[in-house]
């Protein structure tokens, strides 16, 4: 006879089996709906690190420390911009986060690309570009787009 054993669910133990309150899950609705976080300067930090871990490189621009430096700072910014009402700075990064993913490597064309997001990623902010479907941000979106795919069709 075979017998199958469950094993214990420690975290479900801990946490308990009950859900969220709707009122609670309307209320974080709302909180992150009205959210009226400052996201430039948060947005700003992320850009300026991404600036320090290129720099901290030097001429070692292949290196998989900074590679990793980029991804982290990049994701957080793409992750963070749609949270803080910005969708157009987790568009633009989502497209360099792609490449970086793609390729998982860094050489110079590619933090000359990362240069290039961060520029337009401050042109952005500087201009309170929010919305996809603002003009600059498409134009912006496109070019990088069409940069990143050379590249990646070059590579392959």
């Amino acid at each position: 006879m075979n017998m199958i054993i469950k094993p214990k669910n420690t975290l479900k133990e801990k946490v308990g089996d009950g859900g969220f309150r709707a009122e609670s899950l309307k209320k974080a609705q709302t909180a992150i709906d009205e959210n009226d976080v400052d996201f430039v300067p948060i947005a700003k930090k992320y850009l300026g690190l991404i600036n320090r871990a290129i720099e901290d490189n030097g001429d070692n621009k292949n290196s998989k420390k900074l590679y990793s430096e980029l991804l982290d700072q990049l994701m957080q910014l793409r992750a963070q911009g749609s949270m803080f009402n910005y969708p157009s700075i987790t568009v633009t990064t989502d497209i360099v986060v792609d490449l970086l993913e793609s390729l998982n490597m860094v050489d110079d064309t590619i933090v000359e690309i990362v240069q290039a997001y961060e520029k337009s990623a401050m042109a952005l902010l500087g201009a309170k570009v929010k919305s996809v479907d603002n003009p600059v941000c498409k134009a912006l979106a496109s070019e990088l787009q069409t940069v990143c795919n050379k590249y990646k069709a070059k590579r392959s």
